[in-house]
């Protein structure tokens, strides 16, 4: 997959807001499915966990809310990996926190414009088409880590924590299942750590294409 004809479940209990965010996402060659409350989104969603690449949730809805939904979601084995974009009216700081603690890859608070929602979505799909890519080459990472005691590693890029990643995924007893787990950490540490990015530094930094 390289990002080209991605799948995106687009969440909203407002038929007029799922027009209008299929509108901005029209000229991008997604697929768009749409459901109009929790419910439908997440029988979609568990039909066919292998279908969708995005999904993009309200937070506030009936029957099953956004924050419940994106907590099956992270719950479940195979949805989990799928970059959920919280997309809501809810915009204080506690109420992003929440969201980004609670799994979610972007929250976006409304109104927002169409450059900001493709950016948001197209670096989801590459993150996505990312993590997919380093599954499916752990196979060929070194193997024989069992007798390792020791080590020390240094990384500077998003590229070089996914090599990492893949060589300490060795080292376990399931690689395929801690591999994007091991990589988030990598990236992270380096995110929030060192270079100390935070939600508003990562808006503008989407926003411009330069994350």
């Amino acid at each position: 997959m390289d990002g080209s004809n991605a799948a995106i479940l687009i969440v909203d209990d407002e038929p007029f807001n799922l027009e209008i965010i299929k509108e901005f996402l029209d000229d991008e060659n997604y697929e768009l499915f749409t459901a109009e409350n929790g419910e439908d989104a997440w029988n979609q969603l568990e039909a066919n966990p292998d279908k969708f690449d995005v999904v993009l949730l309200d937070r506030m809805m009936p029957k099953l809310d956004g924050m419940q939904m994106l907590s099956k979601i992270k719950a479940h084995r195979i949805l989990k990996s799928i970059p959920v974009i919280l997309q809501t009216a809810k915009s204080s700081q506690q109420d992003i926190i929440e969201g980004m603690k609670s799994g979610a890859y972007y929250y976006l608070t409304k109104p927002f414009d169409d450059e900001m929602l493709s950016s948001i979505v197209r670096t989801a799909i590459e993150d996505k088409v990312r993590y997919e890519l380093l599954t499916m080459e752990l196979e060929k990472s070194v193997r024989g880590l069992a007798t390792l005691q020791s080590a020390h590693f240094e990384y500077r890029t998003i590229d070089e924590a996914n090599d990492l990643a893949k060589v300490l995924a060795n080292a376990c007893a399931q690689p395929d299942k801690v591999v994007t787990g091991i990589s988030e950490l990598l990236i992270n540490a380096v995110e929030h750590g060192n270079l100390k990015i935070f939600y508003d530094e990562k808006s503008r930094l989407i926003s411009k294409g330069e994350w």
